[in-house]
């Protein structure tokens, strides 16, 4: 949860034409006494409607088609922000963020976080196609066709981020 309240801060210090720091304080020690229910996702909410284009960058999680074709170099700047979150590269070590102990340890080979993290965006995509196919009309079956095709193309997806070639590509990146 820490590393989401950071990241929103930085989606909402990002755009410094909004940003007024007295004004971001005066709201923050405001809430308590106005909002009840302020959460995590009031936030976030709050977060989307500031700064799309940032916001979507670290927490949209899908990856449009024209995208994900394109090969590694693509899904890599896609995708990046949310590596910068778990990974960091310095004096040619690899350093990943462990969730479970808030901690940041040295690790050899972060090919896991990559694979990791491209696979949940292939799945969040895929949700998001199949949501959208479950809105379409029974009767049309143009827009089923093409929905079954794009969830088959992010299915297929999956055989290619599995291969070394493409980890290797994605490294390099």
């Amino acid at each position: 949860m820490y590393n989401n309240l950071w990241t929103l801060r930085n989606v909402f210090k990002k755009n410094k034409d909004k940003y007024d720091k007295n004004e971001t304080v005066s709201m923050w020690n405001s809430i308590n006494d106005k909002y009840d229910a302020m959460n995590i996702g009031t936030l976030m909410k709050y977060s989307k409607e500031y700064d799309t284009v940032n916001y979507n960058l670290h927490f949209n999680y899908y990856i449009p088609l024209e995208v994900a074709n394109k090969g590694a170099l693509k899904i890599a700047e896609c995708i990046a922000p949310k590596w910068e979150r778990h990974l960091k590269w310095s004096n040619e070590m690899w350093y990943m963020f462990y969730n479970k102990t808030n901690l940041w340890l040295i690790t050899k080979e972060p090919s896991h976080i990559f694979i990791q993290t491209i696979q949940k965006h292939i799945d969040y995509s895929i949700q998001i196609k199949i949501a959208e196919r479950s809105k379409l009309e029974d009767d049309d079956e143009e827009g089923q066709k093409k929905l079954n095709e794009q969830i088959k193309a992010y299915s297929k997806l999956y055989d290619q981020v599995d291969k070394s070639g493409f980890y290797s590509m994605i490294s390099k990146h």
